[in-house]
Formats: structure tokens, C-alpha cells, sequence
């Protein structure tokens, strides 16, 4: 019977293994899918094909030509002289002090202008 107890725990490991390996396989199968999709993508779509890229630079050059050669040609700039003023001129009216306002809670006294000037006179009442 000592011997026979070891041979009931072998079919045990196995079926401990396998659902590892068959998660295994099932990532590694995954990982194998995306790559060929990406690289499958890839080849559909041009990106391995010379005569394209070489065509594209062949156009950029073109444009780069005619960019330049546009540059050349267009007709430069002039500058336009301006009067020197050595100072600045007012070109706006001066307020009376009178008109000048309280901010409020502040200390200071206004113009005078309102009449709430007066030290015995309080706000809200």
C-alpha cells in the first residue's frame, strides 16, 4: 500500500500543470496574434513598400524647390519711416480730484465732492 500512494498523487500534479501550461500557450498564442495583426497591418497598408517613401521624398524636394525659388521671388520689404517724438503728448482729458471716490472700508477721505466727508456722519445711518 506504500507504494500504491505516490502513483494516486502523480494524476494530481498533472492536473495542477495543465491549466498553468494551457494559460501559458493561450499568452504566448496572444502575444503571436497582435504581432502578426500589427506587422499584417503594416505590410497591407504600404509601410514596407520603397516606391512610396521614395515618391514622397522625391515630392517634398519639389516642393522645397518651388518654396525657395518662391522666396526668390518675392519682392522685399521697405521700411516705412516714422516722426521721432521725443516725448509724449497727452491726448486725454484731466479728472478733477473732486470726482474721486472712497473705496470701501478704507481710511482715507474722498473729494469732498458727496458730502460724506463729514467725521460725524456713518455708513447706515
Amino acid at each position: 500500500m506504500a507504494t500504491e500512494a505516490p502513483a494516486a498523487e502523480a494524476p494530481a500534479e498533472e492536473k495542477k500543470k495543465k491549466p498553468i501550461l494551457l494559460i501559458i500557450l493561450g499568452v504566448v498564442g496572444v502575444i503571436v496574434i497582435a504581432v502578426g495583426v500589427a506587422f499584417g497591418t503594416l505590410y497591407f497598408s504600404g509601410y514596407y513598400e520603397k516606391k512610396a517613401e521614395i515618391a514622397a521624398m522625391d515630392k517634398v524636394d519639389e516642393l522645397e524647390a518651388a518654396a525657395a525659388k518662391a522666396k526668390d521671388e518675392a519682392p522685399q520689404k521697405t521700411k516705412k519711416e516714422a516722426p521721432e517724438a521725443t516725448k509724449f503728448e497727452k491726448n486725454y482729458m484731466q479728472m478733477e480730484k473732486d470726482l474721486m471716490t472712497n473705496i470701501t472700508g478704507s481710511k482715507k477721505s474722498h473729494g469732498g465732492a458727496s458730502g460724506l466727508d463729514d467725521p460725524l456722519r456713518q455708513p447706515g445711518v
